[in-house]
Protein backbone atom coordinates (compact mmCIF):
# COMPACT_ATOMS: atom_id res chain seq x y z
CA UNK A 1 0.00 0.00 0.00
CA UNK A 2 1.34 3.43 -0.88
CA UNK A 3 2.39 5.59 1.98
CA UNK A 4 -0.05 8.42 2.72
CA UNK A 5 1.51 11.69 3.68
CA UNK A 6 0.04 14.56 5.66
CA UNK A 7 -0.73 17.65 3.61
CA UNK A 8 1.49 20.64 4.26
CA UNK A 9 -0.70 23.15 6.08
CA UNK A 10 -0.13 26.77 6.92
CA UNK A 11 3.52 26.66 7.95
CA UNK A 12 4.80 28.54 10.97
CA UNK A 13 7.92 29.84 9.26
CA UNK A 14 5.99 30.83 6.15
CA UNK A 15 3.48 32.78 8.23
CA UNK A 16 6.25 34.62 10.04
CA UNK A 17 8.03 35.55 6.84
CA UNK A 18 4.97 36.47 4.81
CA UNK A 19 3.59 38.59 7.64
CA UNK A 20 6.70 40.71 7.18
CA UNK A 21 5.93 41.41 3.52
CA UNK A 22 5.15 44.99 2.70
CA UNK A 23 2.20 43.93 0.53
CA UNK A 24 -0.45 41.52 1.64
CA UNK A 25 -2.01 38.89 -0.57
CA UNK A 26 -4.64 40.21 -2.97
CA UNK A 27 -8.14 40.60 -1.60
CA UNK A 28 -10.07 37.38 -1.23
CA UNK A 29 -12.18 36.02 -4.01
CA UNK A 30 -13.83 32.65 -3.92
CA UNK A 31 -14.11 30.46 -6.96
CA UNK A 32 -17.25 31.63 -8.77
CA UNK A 33 -20.28 29.47 -9.14
CA UNK A 34 -20.75 27.62 -12.40
CA UNK A 35 -20.80 29.82 -15.51
CA UNK A 36 -20.14 32.95 -13.44
CA UNK A 37 -17.13 35.09 -14.18
CA UNK A 38 -14.74 35.52 -11.26
CA UNK A 39 -14.40 39.10 -10.01
CA UNK A 40 -11.22 40.98 -10.77
CA UNK A 41 -8.61 40.85 -8.04
CA UNK A 42 -7.91 43.87 -5.89
CA UNK A 43 -5.02 44.51 -3.57
CA UNK A 44 -5.54 44.34 0.17
CA UNK A 45 -3.99 46.98 2.43
CA UNK A 46 -0.36 46.48 3.27
CA UNK A 47 0.25 44.27 6.27
CA UNK A 48 0.62 46.20 9.50
CA UNK A 49 4.14 46.33 10.86
CA UNK A 50 4.80 44.69 14.18
CA UNK A 51 4.61 47.34 16.88
CA UNK A 52 7.78 48.33 18.67
CA UNK A 53 8.34 46.48 21.91
CA UNK A 54 9.78 47.83 25.13
CA UNK A 55 10.63 44.68 27.06
CA UNK A 56 12.74 41.61 26.45
CA UNK A 57 15.85 41.18 24.27
CA UNK A 58 16.28 43.31 21.17
CA UNK A 59 17.13 41.94 17.75
CA UNK A 60 20.76 42.32 16.76
CA UNK A 61 19.61 43.22 13.23
CA UNK A 62 15.94 44.24 12.75
CA UNK A 63 16.24 43.81 8.96
CA UNK A 64 17.09 40.12 9.33
CA UNK A 65 14.89 37.41 10.81
CA UNK A 66 17.18 34.83 12.39
CA UNK A 67 15.74 31.47 13.35
CA UNK A 68 17.61 29.06 15.61
CA UNK A 69 16.25 25.61 14.87
CA UNK A 70 17.30 22.34 16.43
CA UNK A 71 17.99 20.84 12.98
CA UNK A 72 17.64 21.63 9.28
CA UNK A 73 16.96 18.92 6.74
CA UNK A 74 15.73 20.09 3.34
CA UNK A 75 14.77 17.17 1.11
CA UNK A 76 14.25 19.03 -2.17
CA UNK A 77 13.32 22.47 -3.48
CA UNK A 78 11.58 21.00 -6.53
CA UNK A 79 7.90 21.92 -6.00
CA UNK A 80 6.77 18.89 -8.02
CA UNK A 81 8.60 16.51 -5.69
CA UNK A 82 8.75 18.16 -2.25
CA UNK A 83 6.46 16.51 0.28
CA UNK A 84 8.02 17.44 3.62
CA UNK A 85 7.42 20.46 5.83
CA UNK A 86 11.03 21.69 5.91
CA UNK A 87 11.21 21.85 2.11
CA UNK A 88 7.71 23.31 1.92
CA UNK A 89 8.65 26.19 4.21
CA UNK A 90 11.32 27.34 1.75
CA UNK A 91 9.24 26.69 -1.37
CA UNK A 92 6.25 28.55 0.04
CA UNK A 93 8.33 31.71 0.36
CA UNK A 94 10.25 31.47 -2.93
CA UNK A 95 7.62 30.04 -5.31
CA UNK A 96 3.93 30.86 -5.71
CA UNK A 97 0.73 29.08 -6.70
CA UNK A 98 -2.30 30.21 -8.67
CA UNK A 99 -4.37 30.62 -5.51
CA UNK A 100 -3.80 30.49 -1.78
CA UNK A 101 -5.86 30.15 1.38
CA UNK A 102 -7.66 33.24 2.63
CA UNK A 103 -6.13 33.57 6.08
CA UNK A 104 -7.18 30.74 8.36
CA UNK A 105 -10.15 29.72 6.18
CA UNK A 106 -9.90 26.33 4.51
CA UNK A 107 -12.77 26.95 2.08
CA UNK A 108 -11.96 30.45 0.85
CA UNK A 109 -9.12 31.43 -1.47
CA UNK A 110 -7.31 34.52 -2.67
CA UNK A 111 -5.85 34.93 -6.16
CA UNK A 112 -2.07 34.91 -6.39
CA UNK A 113 -0.61 34.13 -9.83
CA UNK A 114 -4.15 33.79 -11.15
CA UNK A 115 -6.03 37.09 -11.06
CA UNK A 116 -9.33 35.24 -11.29
CA UNK A 117 -10.84 31.95 -12.44
CA UNK A 118 -14.01 30.55 -14.03
CA UNK A 119 -15.60 27.13 -13.74
CA UNK A 120 -17.92 25.29 -16.10
CA UNK A 121 -21.46 24.34 -15.09
CA UNK A 122 -20.46 20.74 -14.44
CA UNK A 123 -17.34 21.68 -12.48
CA UNK A 124 -14.91 19.87 -14.77
CA UNK A 125 -13.36 22.83 -16.62
CA UNK A 126 -11.36 25.51 -14.84
CA UNK A 127 -9.99 28.57 -16.63
CA UNK A 128 -7.39 30.62 -14.79
CA UNK A 129 -6.59 34.18 -15.88
CA UNK A 130 -2.85 34.56 -15.29
CA UNK A 131 -1.51 37.73 -13.73
CA UNK A 132 0.60 39.92 -16.03
CA UNK A 133 3.89 41.55 -15.11
CA UNK A 134 5.06 38.84 -12.71
CA UNK A 135 8.74 37.94 -13.00
CA UNK A 136 10.75 34.96 -11.89
CA UNK A 137 13.84 35.62 -9.80
CA UNK A 138 16.08 35.40 -12.88
CA UNK A 139 14.07 38.14 -14.62
CA UNK A 140 12.02 35.94 -16.96
CA UNK A 141 8.36 36.95 -17.17
CA UNK A 142 5.71 34.48 -16.06
CA UNK A 143 3.48 33.25 -18.89
CA UNK A 144 0.47 30.93 -19.07
CA UNK A 145 2.79 28.45 -20.83
CA UNK A 146 4.98 28.35 -17.70
CA UNK A 147 1.96 27.58 -15.54
CA UNK A 148 0.62 24.84 -17.81
CA UNK A 149 4.08 23.32 -18.17
CA UNK A 150 4.54 23.24 -14.39
CA UNK A 151 1.34 21.22 -13.90
CA UNK A 152 2.18 18.94 -16.83
CA UNK A 153 5.70 18.36 -15.58
CA UNK A 154 4.51 17.50 -12.10
CA UNK A 155 1.96 14.95 -13.28
CA UNK A 156 4.39 13.34 -15.72
CA UNK A 157 7.20 13.25 -13.16
CA UNK A 158 4.84 11.47 -10.77
CA UNK A 159 6.19 8.67 -8.60
CA UNK A 160 5.09 7.55 -5.15
CA UNK A 161 7.69 9.70 -3.36
CA UNK A 162 5.95 12.84 -4.60
CA UNK A 163 2.61 14.50 -3.80
CA UNK A 164 1.47 14.31 -7.42
CA UNK A 165 -1.12 11.60 -6.67
CA UNK A 166 -3.21 14.42 -5.20
CA UNK A 167 -3.49 15.87 -8.72
CA UNK A 168 -3.47 12.61 -10.66
CA UNK A 169 -6.95 11.50 -9.64
CA UNK A 170 -8.64 14.82 -10.52
CA UNK A 171 -7.09 14.71 -14.00
CA UNK A 172 -6.96 10.94 -14.68
CA UNK A 173 -9.99 9.67 -12.77
CA UNK A 174 -10.57 8.04 -9.39
CA UNK A 175 -8.15 5.19 -8.80
CA UNK A 176 -5.58 6.50 -11.29
CA UNK A 177 -3.12 7.90 -8.78
CA UNK A 178 0.02 7.99 -10.91
CA UNK A 179 0.90 8.62 -14.54
CA UNK A 180 2.33 5.10 -14.79
CA UNK A 181 -1.17 3.65 -14.38
CA UNK A 182 -2.08 5.19 -17.74
CA UNK A 183 0.66 3.04 -19.27
CA UNK A 184 0.07 -0.10 -17.19
CA UNK A 185 -3.45 -0.18 -15.66
CA UNK A 186 -2.37 -3.13 -13.49
CA UNK A 187 0.03 -0.87 -11.58
CA UNK A 188 3.16 -2.78 -12.43
CA UNK A 189 5.24 0.29 -13.27
CA UNK A 190 5.07 2.33 -10.07
CA UNK A 191 8.46 4.04 -9.58
CA UNK A 192 9.99 1.89 -12.36
CA UNK A 193 11.55 4.39 -14.76
CA UNK A 194 13.44 1.73 -16.67
CA UNK A 195 10.34 -0.41 -17.09
CA UNK A 196 8.31 2.62 -18.14
CA UNK A 197 10.90 3.60 -20.75
CA UNK A 198 10.64 0.10 -22.22
CA UNK A 199 6.87 0.37 -22.69
CA UNK A 200 5.21 0.78 -26.07
CA UNK A 201 6.19 4.23 -27.45
CA UNK A 202 2.68 4.87 -28.70
CA UNK A 203 1.23 4.19 -25.25
CA UNK A 204 3.79 6.46 -23.63
CA UNK A 205 2.99 9.26 -26.02
CA UNK A 206 -0.74 8.78 -25.54
CA UNK A 207 -0.36 9.08 -21.75
CA UNK A 208 1.61 12.29 -22.13
CA UNK A 209 -0.86 13.76 -24.60
CA UNK A 210 -3.67 13.09 -22.15
CA UNK A 211 -1.85 15.34 -19.71
CA UNK A 212 -0.97 18.09 -22.18
CA UNK A 213 -4.49 17.98 -23.62
CA UNK A 214 -6.04 18.45 -20.19
CA UNK A 215 -3.87 21.46 -19.27
CA UNK A 216 -3.72 24.01 -22.07
CA UNK A 217 -2.12 27.47 -22.12
CA UNK A 218 -3.26 30.36 -24.28
CA UNK A 219 -0.59 33.04 -24.02
CA UNK A 220 -2.52 35.45 -26.25
CA UNK A 221 -5.61 35.24 -24.04
CA UNK A 222 -3.54 35.04 -20.86
CA UNK A 223 -5.27 31.90 -19.65
CA UNK A 224 -4.65 28.31 -18.61
CA UNK A 225 -7.58 25.91 -19.00
CA UNK A 226 -7.66 22.66 -17.03
CA UNK A 227 -10.12 19.89 -17.83
CA UNK A 228 -10.69 17.35 -15.04
CA UNK A 229 -11.84 13.76 -15.43
CA UNK A 230 -14.73 14.57 -13.08
CA UNK A 231 -15.83 17.38 -10.82
CA UNK A 232 -13.42 17.54 -7.88
CA UNK A 233 -14.51 19.33 -4.73
CA UNK A 234 -11.06 19.85 -3.18
CA UNK A 235 -9.42 21.03 -6.41
CA UNK A 236 -8.68 24.59 -5.21
CA UNK A 237 -7.30 23.45 -1.82
CA UNK A 238 -5.08 21.00 -3.68
CA UNK A 239 -3.58 23.53 -6.09
CA UNK A 240 -3.08 26.04 -3.28
CA UNK A 241 -0.26 23.83 -2.01
CA UNK A 242 3.42 24.05 -2.92
CA UNK A 243 3.36 21.12 -5.36
CA UNK A 244 1.27 23.28 -7.71
CA UNK A 245 3.77 26.16 -7.78
CA UNK A 246 4.69 27.76 -11.10
CA UNK A 247 8.17 27.17 -12.52
CA UNK A 248 9.98 28.87 -15.38
CA UNK A 249 9.85 26.45 -18.32
CA UNK A 250 12.88 27.93 -20.05
CA UNK A 251 14.94 27.80 -16.85
CA UNK A 252 13.88 24.23 -16.05
CA UNK A 253 14.95 23.05 -19.50
CA UNK A 254 18.25 24.95 -19.26
CA UNK A 255 18.94 23.13 -15.99
CA UNK A 256 18.36 19.68 -17.51
CA UNK A 257 14.69 19.31 -16.62
CA UNK A 258 11.96 17.90 -18.88
CA UNK A 259 12.08 19.55 -22.31
CA UNK A 260 8.30 19.58 -22.75
CA UNK A 261 8.26 16.85 -25.39
CA UNK A 262 5.93 13.86 -25.19
CA UNK A 263 8.80 11.78 -26.62
CA UNK A 264 11.01 12.25 -23.54
CA UNK A 265 8.83 12.54 -20.43
CA UNK A 266 9.46 8.94 -19.32
CA UNK A 267 13.13 9.79 -18.75
CA UNK A 268 12.10 12.06 -15.85
CA UNK A 269 9.53 9.79 -14.24
CA UNK A 270 9.73 9.01 -10.48
CA UNK A 271 12.50 11.52 -9.83
CA UNK A 272 14.25 11.16 -6.48
CA UNK A 273 15.57 14.15 -4.54
CA UNK A 274 19.21 12.99 -4.79
CA UNK A 275 18.98 12.97 -8.59
CA UNK A 276 16.71 15.98 -9.02
CA UNK A 277 18.59 18.97 -10.51
CA UNK A 278 16.19 21.32 -8.69
CA UNK A 279 16.71 19.99 -5.18
CA UNK A 280 19.22 22.69 -4.23
CA UNK A 281 18.33 25.60 -6.53
CA UNK A 282 15.22 27.70 -7.08
CA UNK A 283 13.79 30.28 -9.46
CA UNK A 284 10.33 31.22 -8.29
CA UNK A 285 8.21 34.35 -8.27
CA UNK A 286 7.90 34.66 -4.49
CA UNK A 287 8.86 37.47 -2.09
CA UNK A 288 12.18 35.81 -1.16
CA UNK A 289 15.04 34.28 -3.13
CA UNK A 290 17.37 31.50 -2.07
CA UNK A 291 20.84 32.92 -1.39
CA UNK A 292 22.43 29.78 -0.01
CA UNK A 293 21.63 26.31 1.26
CA UNK A 294 24.06 24.35 3.40
CA UNK A 295 22.37 21.06 4.13
CA UNK A 296 22.06 20.37 7.88
CA UNK A 297 23.63 23.77 8.65
CA UNK A 298 21.97 26.90 7.30
CA UNK A 299 19.42 28.31 4.84
CA UNK A 300 19.56 31.98 3.80
CA UNK A 301 16.77 33.78 1.94
CA UNK A 302 17.06 37.34 0.65
CA UNK A 303 14.35 39.80 -0.29
CA UNK A 304 13.10 39.84 -3.87
CA UNK A 305 13.17 43.57 -4.59
CA UNK A 306 11.33 43.03 -7.88
CA UNK A 307 8.42 41.19 -6.27
CA UNK A 308 5.14 41.92 -8.08
CA UNK A 309 3.60 42.96 -4.79
CA UNK A 310 5.42 45.39 -2.49
CA UNK A 311 8.84 44.02 -1.48
CA UNK A 312 9.09 42.41 1.94
CA UNK A 313 10.04 44.58 4.89
CA UNK A 314 12.67 42.02 5.89
CA UNK A 315 15.92 42.04 3.93
CA UNK A 316 16.99 38.52 4.89
CA UNK A 317 15.83 35.39 6.62
CA UNK A 318 18.49 33.12 8.12
CA UNK A 319 17.66 29.71 9.55
CA UNK A 320 20.47 28.05 11.46
CA UNK A 321 20.77 24.53 12.81
CA UNK A 322 21.56 24.89 16.50
CA UNK A 323 21.29 21.45 18.16
CA UNK A 324 22.01 22.59 21.73
CA UNK A 325 19.07 24.14 23.59
CA UNK A 326 21.46 26.15 25.76
CA UNK A 327 23.01 27.76 22.70
CA UNK A 328 19.59 28.62 21.30
CA UNK A 329 18.70 30.21 24.65
CA UNK A 330 21.90 32.26 24.65
CA UNK A 331 21.21 33.46 21.11
CA UNK A 332 17.77 34.63 22.19
CA UNK A 333 19.26 36.40 25.21
CA UNK A 334 21.74 38.37 23.10
CA UNK A 335 19.33 39.07 20.23
CA UNK A 336 21.34 36.92 17.83
CA UNK A 337 18.18 34.90 17.22
CA UNK A 338 14.64 36.26 16.81
CA UNK A 339 12.95 32.85 17.00
CA UNK A 340 14.05 29.57 18.52
CA UNK A 341 12.67 26.07 18.65
CA UNK A 342 11.90 25.27 22.27
CA UNK A 343 11.32 21.82 23.70
CA UNK A 344 8.58 21.43 26.28
CA UNK A 345 11.05 20.94 29.11
CA UNK A 346 12.79 24.25 28.26
CA UNK A 347 9.72 26.48 28.01
CA UNK A 348 10.04 27.88 31.51
CA UNK A 349 13.55 29.12 30.83
CA UNK A 350 12.60 30.78 27.56
CA UNK A 351 9.47 32.37 29.06
CA UNK A 352 11.76 34.55 31.14
CA UNK A 353 12.84 36.35 27.96
CA UNK A 354 9.35 37.55 27.09
CA UNK A 355 8.88 41.28 27.74
CA UNK A 356 5.74 41.92 25.68
CA UNK A 357 3.33 39.72 23.84
CA UNK A 358 2.23 41.09 20.44
CA UNK A 359 -0.23 38.89 18.57
CA UNK A 360 -1.23 39.28 14.94
CA UNK A 361 -4.96 39.24 14.13
CA UNK A 362 -5.23 37.44 10.76
CA UNK A 363 -8.86 38.46 10.20
CA UNK A 364 -8.13 42.15 10.81
CA UNK A 365 -4.73 42.04 9.06
CA UNK A 366 -3.27 43.97 11.98
CA UNK A 367 -1.54 43.46 15.31
CA UNK A 368 -3.53 43.51 18.53
CA UNK A 369 -2.33 45.94 21.21
CA UNK A 370 0.79 44.57 22.85
CA UNK A 371 0.51 43.32 26.41
CA UNK A 372 3.35 43.66 28.88
CA UNK A 373 4.28 40.34 30.41
CA UNK A 374 4.86 40.60 34.16
CA UNK A 375 8.13 39.24 35.53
Amino acid sequence: MRKMFTLISMLALASMILAACGGAAPAATQAPSAATEAPAATQAPAATEAPATTGGPKSADPTTLTLADSAISIDTLDPALAYDTASGEIIQNTYETLVFYDGEATDKFVPVLAESWDTSADGTTWTFHIRKGVKFHNGDELTPTDVAYSFQRGLLQGGTASPQWLLSEPFFGVGNDDISVLVDPNGGLYDDREGLAAADPATLKSACEKVTGAIVADDAAGTVTMTLAQAWGPFLPTIAQTWAAAMDKKWVIENKGWDGSCDTWQNFYAMQSADDPFSAIENGTGPFKLESLKQDEEVVLVRNDDYWQAPAQLARVVEKAVPEAGTRFAMMQTGDADWARVQVEDRGQFDELVGERCEFDVAANAYKPCEVVDD
